[in-house]
């Protein structure tokens, strides 16, 4: 096992995210995002996350790269606008590097000190929650065995307009078939986590954790189908909106596993109902028949194995907010030839309209 405990100081005046005051009670909210190829891989590179950048437009972002594989890649992302004189945000991004032995845990958790803008001597409340995220192969390709990523309670100064909190990180890759380097059990990916701290006055906001947890398994016979999970809001009429965001997220499975569909998401049906999906496939039926290159069929394998999948979600109740839910949709290409992850093609980018 390898950890890590970085202590980091971030002035404001230092952030590469600041925010000038016109933004500070608007910002985009990250519900996370569907991901599928069309049949299994390595992960090369994946993630969903959205900003708000310096000229106030909102902007989504998906990654995706398999190994050796050439794939499609289609996805969804889910976001949502908020805006008001009660709320407070402020946005940043920091990214951890993990390294070592395949096959091994391997975590980092980082502690976050940050000076915020003066306006958060207005709240008296703050929390912090994850934007998104992005995982990237800096060495070469791995399936995965685990991964997560997670944010702590955050801990407020108003006086001061300070806030402390942790993240971190942890993943498990190995790779034991053909593909993959045969005298090398290294692994090394990089982390990259955007995240939201959102003040608030403690009369006007109120917040609910709901934490979730989805086990199943699946054999080389039978593919597993999900429903999502229903949540019902607890409110007491004062409050007649709400919007939500990740605090965690990971997935467990029994052994490395290709994967061919991750989801991560939360759906509002209505202002008091939500829909959490969480998904992970390690195969789908026709995979071989739909692989977007008939030669790739070869390279898809079914394989049986189980999943556990977990997720903190805060929702925040409010009112006297302007709150619009979006998605986005799109499909990317990767030539797959064990290319670099940092590979433009990796990448797609997109205004977010409201």
């Amino acid at each position: 096992m390898k950890k890590n405990l970085i202590f980091f100081i971030v002035n404001l005046s230092m952030s590469l995210l600041s925010q000038d005051k016109n933004s500070i009670h608007k910002a985009i909210v990250w519900r996370g995002f569907d991901h599928q190829w069309t049949y299994n891989h390595r992960i090369n590179r994946i993630g969903s996350m959205v900003s708000m950048n310096e000229m106030g437009t909102f902007v989504g972002k998906h990654y995706s790269a398999s190994g050796a594989g050439r794939d499609s890649t289609t996805f969804r992302q889910y976001h949502t606008l908020v805006e008001s004189q009660d709320l407070f945000f402020f946005q940043g991004n920091h990214k951890i590097t993990l390294t070592g032995k395949e096959a091994k845990l391997l975590t980092s958790r980082d502690n976050i000190i940050l000076t915020l803008p003066k306006e958060f001597q207005n709240c008296s409340r703050a929390e912090v929650i994850l934007n998104g995220f992005e995982l990237k192969s800096i060495r070469r390709s791995d399936k995965p065995v685990h991964f997560q990523i997670h944010t702590s309670n955050l801990v407020f100064d108003s006086v001061n307009h300070c806030a402390e909190f942790e993240l971190q990180a942890d993943w498990v890759g190995n790779c034991e078939t053909m593909e993959c380097a045969m005298f090398s059990n290294k692994t090394e990916y990089e982390i990259n986590i955007p995240y939201l701290i959102i003040g608030y006055r403690r009369n006007r906001t109120e917040l609910e954790l709901v934490s979730e947890t989805e086990s199943y398994h699946w054999t080389k016979k039978k593919e597993y189908q999900s429903t999502p999970i229903q949540k019902i809001v607890q409110n007491d009429h004062s409050k007649n909106e709400c919007f939500a965001g990740f605090k965690s997220l990971s997935f467990t499975v029994n052994e490395e596993q290709w994967m061919q569909h991750l989801r991560f998401s939360i759906e509002l049906l209505d202002p008091m109902k939500l829909h959490i999906s969480m998904l992970f496939l390690d195969w789908k039926e026709g995979m071989k028949k739909y692989a977007v290159k008939k030669a790739s069929k070869f390279l898809s394998s079914k394989k049986a194995g189980w999943v556990t999948m977990h997720s903190d979600i805060l929702i925040f109740k409010t009112t006297n907010a302007t709150i619009i839910h979006g998605e986005h949709s799109g499909d990317m290409y990767w030539k797959g030839r064990n290319q670099s992850a940092e590979n433009t093609n990796s990448e797609s980018i997109f205004e977010l309209r409201y």
